[in-house]
């Protein structure tokens, strides 16, 4: 018995010795799921993306058996209908911080449509496409509503024969096209984007279109602009969609949320009992 005690001890003195873990690592890989007949060029995509800082692109109609390792997922113009396991691990992604992108183009693809809405319907997002076909060409310039991270240092993309989105809800119109078009929303973790040519080579990109590409990327990882990286990224901060909440914030004793992603909430903060260290 006294050797059993004497090993415990000293395995817990090694536990107690080990460093404390710091942030999450970051999930750093893009997947572009795109299973449709039509050929996409996602040269400046890929590269733009690397640029920013991703670890892999990885562009499929094969769906991934895991979908921790991405920072980004794109579905873009489904050519078949998302089954549960898919849609579980599109919940699942959101759900961890991941930023999904849905991509849409002109409504001769109203099968591809109506699979993207249905996606929204089962994430609870608000806003859809509905088709449409605006300004047939290349080179038409979009204009952009600032203040989201997701355009930070964008003025005028270039599109070309555009479908629309109707937002609604929570909805956020980002990028609007000559007819008044929304070309690009946002949406609880959720971006719908209505011309695929903003983002692909079909047409020349303009500079505006490499700095929206960018910004999937690193301007996702603070979408609340309080300085602090979502967990995903790698960063600390335990809710990136409320600017009042992260690791620099001071806990606010009596709202039910955790402020400062300690852990502890309210009354159980050690900050909220200074003389009591074992505040539960």
């Amino acid at each position: 018995m006294a050797r059993i005690r004497a090993l415990f001890a000293l395995t817990a003195g090694l536990l107690l010795s080990l460093p404390s873990p710091g942030p999450a690592a970051a999930a750093d890989e893009v997947l572009v799921f795109y299973d449709h007949v039509l050929p996409a060029d996602l040269t400046t995509l890929e590269g733009t993306l690397i640029a920013a800082g991703a670890s892999a692109f990885t562009e499929t109609d094969v769906w991934p058996a895991d979908l921790s390792p991405y920072r980004l997922v794109v579905v873009a113009l489904p050519n078949q209908d998302l089954d549960t396991g898919q849609l579980a691990d599109i919940d699942g992604f959101v759900a961890a911080g991941g930023l999904l992108v849905l991509a849409a183009d002109i409504n001769l693809f109203v099968d591809s449509l109506q699979r993207l809405n249905d996606l929204l319907a089962h994430l609870g997002v608000d806003s859809s496409f509905v088709g449409g076909q605006y300004e047939m060409g290349c080179s038409h310039t979009a204009t952009v509503s600032p203040g989201n991270p997701l355009v930070a240092g964008v003025a005028a993309p270039i599109y070309a024969w555009s479908s629309e989105i109707a937002v609604a809800g929570d909805g956020e119109s980002l990028v609007v096209g000559e007819s008044a078009q929304t070309l690009v929303a946002y949406e609880d973790h959720v971006l719908l984007v209505a011309d695929t040519n903003l983002y692909t080579d079909e047409c020349a990109l303009a500079p505006d279109n490499v700095a929206l590409i960018a910004n999937l990327f690193d301007g996702w990882c603070d979408m609340d602009m309080d300085g602090a990286a979502r967990t995903i990224c790698g960063g600390d901060d335990c809710d990136d969609d409320d600017g009042a909440v992260n690791p620099t914030a001071v806990e606010d004793c009596g709202d039910g949320v955790d402020n400062d992603c300690d852990g502890d909430v309210d009354m159980s903060d050690p900050d909220c009992n200074p003389g009591d260290d074992d505040a539960t």
